[in-house]
């Protein structure tokens, strides 16, 4: 048995139902769970979670990493199982499996990238940049763990490889690849077709035929669009466990937090 630890931060563009989904995706397809943490932001439908509340700390949109590794870190600090799977309330399982098979996916080494893919067109770029740098200068393995999908890590682990590193400083580093080079150390899948990823818009076809191959799906605001919400609703239908059942909690794209 695993427990399941969701961070959660504010801004959600579709009032926080990327989150009931992704638990409905969980209560759907996902095995072996003994809990689920909520860390940070916690929706009002949500119930039989677990949920302390984290600030974010970096308040700029510079390091969003900075605050999930805080997060992170807080929840090793509690009564969660040793090993535990990390969650963004945006990762959707798509298939049955089991807890304990959840693999380690990964990109492929970061010096195969061609050049063309370091263009720095923004701050999450720069910050994989600055972790590719800082792993050639620790003599780590470079690969690319940091693929939007759950991840299989442990506690203690996870609380001693980030007490090595600087992550406060912007741009940041991406903690993925830094706990899976530390740790996996270059191992792991490389992702095919295990997970992908809605960061565009994208006709109801080519996502169905992308979600038949996959486990995982991700979305991002770009991507969650009118094609990709339908989807969710059609893939999930059922109520879960962990939405609570009164009238004022059930409207799906309503904001619960400023009422009906």
């Amino acid at each position: 048995m695993k427990d399941l630890v969701y961070v959660v931060g504010t801004g959600s563009k579709w009032f926080d139902n990327e989150l009931r989904f992704s638990l409905r995706s969980v209560a759907k397809n996902l095995t072996g769970v003994r809990k689920i943490w909520v860390i940070g932001h916690c929706p009002c439908f949500v119930d039989n979670v677990e949920h302390l509340f984290y600030p974010d700390n970096d308040k700029s949109g510079n390091n969003n990493d900075a605050n999930m590794i805080d997060k992170i870190l807080f929840a090793c600090k509690q009564d969660i199982t040793d090993d535990f799977i990390f969650m963004n309330d945006d990762f959707f399982i798509l298939k049955p499996i089991h807890v304990d098979d959840i693999p380690v996916l990964h990109k492929g080494d970061f010096k195969d990238k061609p050049q063309s893919y370091w263009r720095i067109n923004g701050i999450w770029q720069q910050r994989l940049l600055n972790t590719w740098n800082k792993l050639k200068e620790a003599g780590l393995s470079t690969t690319h763990y940091d693929l939007h999908c759950p991840m299989p890590m442990n506690k203690d682990k996870f609380i001693e490889v980030m007490s090595r590193w600087d992550y406060k400083p912007v741009p940041g580093l991406n903690f993925r690849s830094i706990y899976g080079n530390e740790v996996y150390k270059g191992s792991g899948i490389a992702n095919k077709t295990e997970k992908f990823t809605v960061f565009t818009r994208k006709i109801y076809p080519v996502l169905m035929n992308q979600a038949k191959a996959a486990l995982f799906m991700a979305v991002n605001d770009t991507g969650l669009t009118l094609v990709t919400k339908s989807f969710l609703r059609s893939e999930f239908t059922q109520k879960s466990e962990y939405e609570k059942t009164s009238p004022e909690h059930i409207a799906i794209g309503v904001n619960c937090n400023a009422g009906l």
